[in-house]
This record gives structure tokens, C-alpha cells and sequence, in this order.
């Protein structure tokens, strides 16, 4: 196995977004995720499941929910994600009342 360019510390993982996330779904699908390979097992295994999770963790804001997760999911080209959700891009960047940049640009 090639060695890792980086490895995060000890902390930085117990404080890392995708820890709270595997948490999270750990919790509230009564499943056992402890490192990232078996978040990326369950993801592949439960797309109906893991998408929907993302989409609340990251406390999406939708005019309308979605009717369907994904259709057309045999092909990633033809898929349709969320199909029947309505959501404004620049409400969800810009809705934290912080100095955080919303939008990061490099060219």
C-alpha cells in the first residue's frame, strides 16, 4: 500500500464534519459506521438512505422537499437526484449570519 500523504490528527478527526456525520447516521439508522470505508460501503448499499442523510445533516433549506431520491439511478449520467425538490443555491450559501466566505473562488 502506498504511503498516506497526510493523515489528520487524532483530534482533527474526533472534530471533523464527516465524524459528526458518521455519527449521525450511525444513530439514526442503527447502523455501526466507524471509519470512512464503512460509511462509503453503506452509502453504495443504502443511496435511498445515505443521500437523504447528507441533504439533512448539511441542513439543506427547500421551498419544496423532494418526491424521489434519485431516479434513473441504473445510469449516473441519466440520474435524477431529488427529483420534485425546489431549493434556491444562493439561500442555502448565504444564510449564515457569520464572516465565513459563502462562495470560494479559484482560477
Amino acid at each position: 500500500m502506498p504511503k498516506s500523504l497526510w493523515v489528520p490528527s487524532p483530534e482533527g478527526v474526533a472534530t471533523a464534519n464527516l465524524t459528526a456525520f458518521m455519527e449521525t447516521v450511525s444513530n439514526s439508522w442503527n447502523c455501526k459506521l466507524s471509519c470512512y470505508k464503512d460509511l462509503y460501503k453503506w452509502s453504495i448499499a443504502y443511496p435511498e438512505q445515505f443521500w437523504p442523510a447528507v441533504w439533512q445533516f448539511c441542513d439543506i433549506r427547500a421551498k419544496k422537499p423532494w418526491d424521489e431520491v434519485c431516479a434513473n439511478g441504473h445510469s449516473m449520467r441519466d440520474a435524477k437526484w431529488f427529483r420534485g425538490a425546489s431549493l434556491n443555491f444562493a439561500e442555502n450559501l448565504l444564510r449564515f449570519k457569520d464572516t465565513k466566505p459563502a462562495i470560494v473562488f479559484v482560477s
